[in-house]
């Protein structure tokens, strides 16, 4: 009998949630510079928020939204991931990412390290700015 079958159907409802969920994550996951846009500003800061009524995570600056994606819960290691794909995108002109209040629930969730695991990432994406202006 297949796993799934030994599964009462609650269960199997929320695998199947979690499963749709992991697969629409995967097709719209930030990977690579190319999939970003162009920001005209010889520097600039990217705000890291989330918009719980679209379940979106959002990239942006104060005025461009550049880049939306599922809101995950405590995705704080694709934050790091992520604020290496900008740095490769927008080099030296990306000044800081930095999460926004209503970011932090999400982007943390229970891992007590997470702030730190993010600042962590935001000082180094700081340090290079700085040791090559």
């Amino acid at each position: 009998m297949p796993i799934i079958q030994k599964l009462t159907p609650n269960e199997r409802d929320d695998f199947a949630k979690r499963s749709n969920f992991v697969k629409k994550w995967q097709a719209e996951n930030l990977t690579s510079p190319e999939q970003l846009p162009d920001v005209r500003a010889k520097k600039f800061t990217l705000f890291w928020d989330n918009d719980r009524d679209t379940q979106e995570i959002i990239i942006r600056t104060e005025d461009q939204v550049i880049w939306r994606q599922p809101l995950g819960w405590e995705h704080y290691d694709f934050f790091v991931d992520a604020l290496k794909i900008l740095k490769a995108k927008y080099g030296h002109a990306l000044v800081d990412v930095i999460p926004t209040e209503s970011a932090h629930l999400y982007l943390w969730g229970d891992r007590l390290s997470a702030p730190e695991i993010c600042n962590e990432a935001r000082r180094k994406l700081r340090r290079s700015r700085a040791m090559n202006p």
